[in-house]
């Protein structure tokens, strides 16, 4: 049994997963797998056996499900770029106000101010009409553009 050829992919499957499942899966290719190989093989996968002859067991892991990502908090992104970047706004002051208002900690406000700032890089034109806006409404005493304190 050892000197059959197919037995010998089983014996990869202790030293290397991928390995032996590629020799596994180029006998089943091959259409003429022998007796042997086809009882380790239905050893292997049979989930009510506990120790094969080989003393490995065959276990596919299957990868965790991905988390679905989460969405940007666009109104903390709103809130970072009016204050931090359209009005200059103290930084720790406006991280203050922010913590309490969203209930963040300091990665994600700076996560927030980052991810503004490479937009704001690449879309002046739009920022620009922003930041013309912004003013306006703060001149209109729009409570949400006032400054933080």
């Amino acid at each position: 049994m050892s000197d059959d050829p197919d037995f010998m992919c089983f014996n990869d499957l202790r030293y290397s997963g991928d390995g032996g499942l590629r020799a596994i899966a180029k006998v089943l290719q091959s259409g003429s797998p022998s007796k042997t190989f086809l009882a380790l093989l239905a050893e292997h996968i049979d989930p009510n056996t506990q120790n094969s002859l080989t003393g490995v067991k065959l276990v596919i892991k299957r990868g965790k499900p991905n988390r679905p990502r989460e969405k940007p908090n666009y109104e903390l992104r709103n809130f970072v770029h009016r204050h931090c970047c359209i009005f200059d706004d103290n930084r720790e002051a406006v991280l203050t106000v922010a913590q309490k208002k969203f209930g963040i900690g300091r990665t994600a406000f700076y996560e927030a101010l980052r991810a503004v700032q490479s937009i704001e890089k690449h879309n002046p034109d739009l920022f620009a009409t922003l930041k013309t806006a912004a003013y306006a409404r703060r001149d209109a005493n729009d409570p949400d553009f006032q400054p933080v304190r």
